[in-house]
């Protein structure tokens, strides 16, 4: 029996990453907004059988501002621990659902008159997601999934000072995921 699966796997991937809205709380006006971006990152988990793998999944992706008067970049990252349930085993195309939680971030550096000062919201959140893994090879497998994240911001870091604030609303941040995943120990 084919047993791709089990054991170490490595995850490299780009992703693409639709546009984030940060309202509510102490968000009502302005609201902090994103353009669509791109990025990548990395997963690492351990198949403890073909079917369930624990894992920890590190990703960045660089999106625009969509906020009239702050211009430049934003950088969305995401830091989660979860588990992927694979639903198909001997095959070449192994289908799988994920479930995690985390802590994400979203960051700049901002002109607000007074020179260039560092901007970072963080917050816990929940994510699922699914996708689809290709074996082209006994340890190498195309990897397409989408990622879907809840979960408010409640800290505000400004020019290094750190304060919490009236959280926002759930904002949702979701990532289309392209990658290779590497299993040494397939067998």
């Amino acid at each position: 029996m084919v047993n791709r699966t089990r054991g170490f796997m490595l995850n490299g991937h780009l992703q693409i990453s639709p546009p984030l809205t940060v309202k509510g709380g102490d968000f009502e006006d302005p609201q902090l907004k994103t353009k669509l971006g791109f990025g990548g990152g990395i997963q690492v988990g351990y198949g403890i059988t073909s079917l369930i793998m624990p894992y920890i999944n590190l990703d960045v992706s660089k999106q625009d501002s969509d906020v009239d008067g702050l211009e430049g970049d934003f950088g969305v990252s995401h830091v989660e621990l979860g588990a992927r349930f694979n639903f198909q085993q001997g095959g070449a195309v192994v289908p799988y659902a994920n479930v995690g939680v985390g802590a994400r971030g979203l960051g700049a550096d901002v002109d607000v008159g007074e020179g260039m000062q560092e901007l970072r919201l963080t917050g816990g959140h929940v994510v699922v997601g699914g996708g689809v893994q290709y074996f082209f090879k006994r340890k190498l497998a195309f990897d397409a999934g989408v990622q879907v994240g809840f979960g408010k911001f409640d800290k505000l870091e400004f020019d290094g000072d750190e304060v919490d604030v009236e959280g926002s609303d759930n904002v949702v941040s979701s990532r289309i995921k392209l990658g290779l995943s590497w299993f040494p120990q397939a067998r």
